[in-house]
């Protein structure tokens, strides 16, 4: 039984460093997540939205992808990416 609860506890550390090195490699490359749900919009500014357990990746029709953590809120907008590409 004891054998049991090891393996238990190894599968579930290695799964929760996997999900917690697919968030960071998200955030850090600002990439989609490996693990992801892909809702497509039709219109607006938003092209599509990679849905992760922890992280979202925003793609914009411009191509312009910005990925944050859950929990916070979010919009794309071509003014904010126009003073992020001339430095202001």
């Amino acid at each position: 039984m004891k054998k049991y609860v090891k393996r238990i506890i190894l599968i579930l550390t290695i799964l929760i460093f996997i999900l917690l090195i697919d968030t960071a490699q998200a955030l850090v490359f600002n990439n989609s997540p490996l693990f992801r749900v892909r809702e497509y919009y039709n219109g607006g500014d938003l092209n599509y939205r990679d849905k992760g357990l922890l992280v979202d990746t925003w793609c914009g029709t411009n191509g312009n992808k910005d990925t944050v953590i859950k929990g916070f809120s979010y919009s794309i907008s071509d003014d904010t990416y126009d003073d992020i590409n001339k430095g202001n």
